[in-house]
């Protein structure tokens, strides 16, 4: 775990090191009207496009593996659009998919 902790303080401190004489961030204002009332009702394709679009990746935590779900997305869509546009319209995400599970990498530094 030390050499962890090492590792992360020491690419800390080289970040740092990095941008020590950078000058401070620059912003700019969005101009005034544009704003975001309410979102754009998802489609069927939308929701299709969104499963098929990414890589196969999947976690052990996940119940039904990304293969899978894509290969049954054609049949779960209306489901999967419905329960999106509740959320939406309800402005209320259901708690369970609020969970994550994060797993450090530590990646070698190159040339050792």
């Amino acid at each position: 775990m030390e050499t962890v902790n090492k590792f992360f303080a020491d690419k800390v401190a080289k970040v740092c090191a990095s941008t020590d004489n950078a000058p401070p961030p620059t912003y700019t204002h969005a101009p005034p009207g544009p704003s975001l009332r309410e979102f754009s009702t998802l489609s069927d394709d939308d929701i299709i496009t969104g499963v098929r679009q990414p890589p196969d990746k999947s976690s052990v935590a996940h119940p039904l593996p990304t293969f899978v779900l894509k290969q049954i997305i054609d049949l779960i869509t209306p489901f999967v659009t419905q329960l999106f546009r509740r959320s939406l319209v309800t402005s209320r995400f259901p708690s369970r998919f609020k969970d994550a599970s994060i797993t450090q990498v530590v990646k070698q530094e190159s040339g050792t």
